[in-house]
């Protein structure tokens, strides 16, 4: 990381630190590492959810694997309105190794 005297929180919440994310199900994570990997496409798994309605945030850094953020996630959401996006496969898909 750039600025060392940033916190976990500070980090998480800066908007230059911002990502792309995707929710999967868990039966997927094998396709979507096949497909990351075959169009040389980084990611990192970086949660789950537990259903809580709540963003944790744990710091890798402490020891005793101190939690760095929870906050409701109501409030990282907003007034958001949820995005559903439909899908139904017409195909296969079949990732072939290098």
């Amino acid at each position: 990381m750039g600025d060392p005297t940033l916190s976990v929180m500070e980090i998480w919440g800066a908007e230059y630190q911002e990502n792309n994310a995707l929710l999967l199900h868990p039966s997927n994570e094998q396709i979507f590492t096949a497909l990351c990997t075959r169009e040389n496409c980084p990611f990192s798994v970086v949660g789950t959810v537990s259903g809580d309605g709540r963003v944790k945030v744990e710091d890798s850094s402490d020891i005793g694997g101190g939690v760095a953020v929870d906050l409701p996630l109501s409030l990282v959401l907003g007034d958001l309105p949820p995005k559903v996006r439909g899908c139904s496969l017409a195909w296969s898909l079949r990732i072939e190794p290098k």
